[in-house]
C-alpha cells in the first residue's frame, strides 16, 4: 500500500487554495486524509475521483455526500 495518496500530486485540495481557502484547515486535511497511509483510502476526494473518474472543488475529504449528490450538485453547475 502507498504511503501517500495515489492522488495527491493532482488533487487541487492540496495544490490550490480553491477547496480550502483557510491554510491551517488545508494542512489539517492533508496531514490527516493525504499522508496516511491508514486514511487516505476513506478521504471523499479519493473515493469520489476513483469512482467517477471527477471530484469536484466542493467535495472535502471528511464530506458526507453520496456519489449521486456529487453527481447532482456538479451539473446543476455547483463550483
Amino acid at each position: 500500500m502507498e504511503k501517500v495518496c495515489p492522488n495527491y500530486e493532482g488533487c487541487r485540495l492540496v495544490r490550490t487554495a480553491v477547496v480550502e481557502p483557510d491554510d491551517t484547515k488545508r494542512e489539517a486535511y492533508i496531514e490527516a486524509y493525504c499522508l496516511r497511509e491508514e486514511t487516505w483510502r476513506k478521504c471523499k476526494r479519493y473515493t469520489t475521483r476513483k469512482a467517477l473518474w471527477i471530484c469536484p472543488d466542493f467535495v472535502l475529504p471528511d464530506s458526507d455526500i453520496s456519489e449521486d449528490e456529487i453527481l447532482d450538485r456538479s451539473e446543476q453547475g455547483e463550483p
